[in-house]
């Protein structure tokens, strides 16, 4: 897992994912900060895509994603102004009772603002549901 982090944090994501997949090939079972840290990667290119596929790994693997993942992969969307991906992820944070955080709400809330054309009515609506789930 440190492996993995370390060339997340750098932003290589290729190489990230190369040492996941050894983790795997030799039965060893990564855990959620692996999975983050390649979400982490993905959302420092702004590749929402590259996010949610590391996203449905974790799924996959029997594992629920938690409120930090989710968050990555909103972070994600953020940076490429996603926000129809990223609203469906608030969404379905909300379905598997993960209680959105500050970072998920305002992701959501950037991807909004980032979009092509802005989605200023939807921005406001997520701050507007975002200060009444206090």
């Amino acid at each position: 897992t440190a492996v993995i982090h370390a060339f997340a944090k750098k932003g290589s994501v290729d190489d990230a994912a190369g040492w996941l997949r050894h983790m795997l090939q030799h039965s060893l079972k990564p855990d959620y900060v692996a999975y983050t840290a390649l979400i982490n990667a993905c959302a420092k290119r702004s590749d929402p895509v590259g996010a949610l596929h590391w996203l449905r790994e974790i799924t996959s693997r029997n594992l629920q994603p938690n409120v930090v993942a989710y968050s990555a992969a909103l972070k994600a969307c953020a940076r490429a102004g996603d926000q129809a991906t990223a609203e469906g992820l608030l969404r379905e944070m909300l379905e598997q009772k993960v209680e959105p955080n500050i970072v998920s709400w305002t992701s959501a809330i950037e991807a909004c603002a980032k979009s092509v054309p802005r989605c200023s009515d939807e921005a406001e609506r997520l701050f507007r549901e975002m200060s009444s789930a206090g």
